[in-house]
């Protein structure tokens, strides 16, 4: 049976009393203290040559309260999650030596002698958030916990740092984001069918929320460094799109715990309102022959029209130009990207005059990086002047991807960039190492290394010298805005 609301506040506040009461004590206790049962405190650690090898240790005096078999598992995950992050992460662990890599130093690797990223206060919220819900663990469903898990994870602001959670049940819906001649929105393009006369139509409100609302009651659940990457994870990730998913639509209060669909409405072409409720599914209820649709393949819009290669490059030539796609930083096995490298630059210094090298990095959210022969191709880019380069970005472009990026953008100053902003920073938190909590075996990552791909580029996200947005009349059409845009430069 659940408590009321007011109970809960009530347990809530005694959590928050009890943490900060924990601090004063030196016996053992079942609630996560920041100072005097989780900390080792550290002197002198600069001029101790073992010093790097001291570790805090959280929770060693920690006792569990539960005794119940369910409770006394999800208690054992959560500490653990905590502690793996407070004893790893370097934005809440205040011991800590960890590797970055600075690329304008020749991809030099160097370790840090003392944690300039440490945020007490971040950690100090960290530890009662985990308390709050420690405490509350009784009254929670399994699926709440997850997602409190997943919310309490995003305080962090790194967006490799997270909690894997079920997806139990979607509602068979995808938009994206495209610009119409009134503004900038998110259209349906796929649909179930009895409801195929709303393809294209703007979605305005899920359950009578404003869209705008959803966002904000969504975003605290988005690992995020950017407002681009939430706006991907919430809207542009096809079936993991965050909006469609019923378990965290009821965890962020769009949807009621007890209910199975959802009220979506729509702007029609002709401009008037429409709504539809739409029941959720699982995956093995799902089916694309109930579906209307906006085929990106069958429409062959470039980007998509090898969507089972990680890498391949076209000819235009009417255009003069090489088009060259990376959907993902992984190998094709038998078609090295080495190889690949090779042959486009083989393909630009046989050229006869100048050629347009357009890279297309749109929707790649990563994979290895530097894949094998990337490093010498940009460097063999910088010395092919006579070629104009362009780079396509857009807010799927994340992690090794945003790398590559990057990369291309330090080394080859006369590239433009076009497109959308990209889904990270320039310098970001990455290479998370994964855990497994050890009773509901979900799955969580915690980035270690801070990547430094430039010194003086500090802004929230890498933003194209020219910003572009797929229309919805080209979306129609099956034309890639943004690559025809490039295209047609100096025509």
């Amino acid at each position: 049976m659940r408590l009321c609301k007011t109970s809960v506040l009530f347990i809530h506040i005694l959590a928050i009393l009890l943490a900060c009461c924990a601090c004063n004590l030196s016996e053992p206790s079942s609630v996560i203290s920041s100072v005097a049962t989780e900390t080792v405190v550290q002197e002198d650690i600069n001029e101790t040559t073992d010093a790097k090898n001291e570790r805090s240790t959280p929770f060693e005096n920690y006792i569990y309260r539960y005794e119940d078999n369910q409770d006394h598992s999800w208690e054992e995950d959560i500490v653990y999650l905590a502690r793996t992050f407070l004893e790893n992460h370097p934005l809440i662990c205040d011991t800590y030596y960890f590797e970055m890599r600075n690329y304008e130093a020749n991809a030099a690797s160097y370790l840090v002698n003392d944690n300039e990223f440490y945020d007490e206060v971040l950690r100090n919220t960290f530890i009662n958030e985990i308390n709050l819900l420690l405490a509350a663990i009784p009254e929670m469903e399994d699926m709440e916990i997850q997602y409190e898990l997943r919310r309490i994870v995003a305080l962090l602001g790194d967006a490799h740092s997270t909690v894997t959670t079920d997806i139990i049940e979607f509602f068979p819906l995808i938009v994206s984001a495209l610009e119409s001649e009134e503004e900038f929105a998110y259209y349906t393009v796929r649909i179930p069918i009895e409801h195929d006369s709303l393809l294209y139509s703007r979605l305005i409100s899920i359950n009578g929320i404003p869209l705008e609302e959803v966002i904000d009651l969504l975003s605290p659940y988005v690992s995020s460094e950017n407002v681009y990457w939430e706006d991907y994870c919430i809207f542009d990730n096809f079936w993991n799109s965050l909006f469609i998913q019923k378990e965290l639509l009821q965890a962020a209060g769009v949807v009621a715990d007890n209910s199975d669909t959802a009220e979506f409405a729509f702007i029609t072409e002709d401009g008037s309102v429409a709504t539809v409720t739409l029941e959720a599914i699982s995956g093995q209820e799902y089916s694309s022959e109930n579906m209307a649709r906006d085929d990106f393949y069958a429409k062959r819009i470039t980007m998509w029209e090898h969507p089972d290669k990680n890498y391949w490059y076209k000819f235009y030539p009417n255009e003069n130009a090489l088009y060259a796609r990376i959907s993902t930083c992984s190998e094709i096995g038998g078609y090295a990207f080495q190889t690949y490298c090779g042959e486009i630059l083989d393909t630009l210094r046989t050229a006869e005059g100048s050629l347009k090298l357009i890279i297309d990095l749109r929707g790649n959210t990563g994979g290895s990086y530097p894949m094998s022969g990337f490093e010498d191709f940009v460097a063999a880019l910088a010395k092919l002047t006579q070629h104009e380069v362009y780079i396509l970005i857009d807010n799927g472009v994340f992690s090794s991807g945003l790398g590559m990026a990057a990369k291309l953008s330090e080394t080859l100053p006369n590239a433009v960039m076009v497109g959308t902003p990209a889904g990270q920073p320039i310098n970001m938190w990455g290479n998370p190492k994964y855990y497994t909590m050890p009773n509901s075996q979900l799955r969580f990552r915690v980035s270690e290394q801070y990547w430094k791909f430039a010194e003086t580029m500090e802004a929230d996200a890498l933003v194209p010298n020219i910003i572009i947005y797929q229309t919805l009349e080209d979306q129609k059409n099956g034309v890639d805005t943004v690559l025809e845009y490039v295209k047609a430069l100096d025509e």
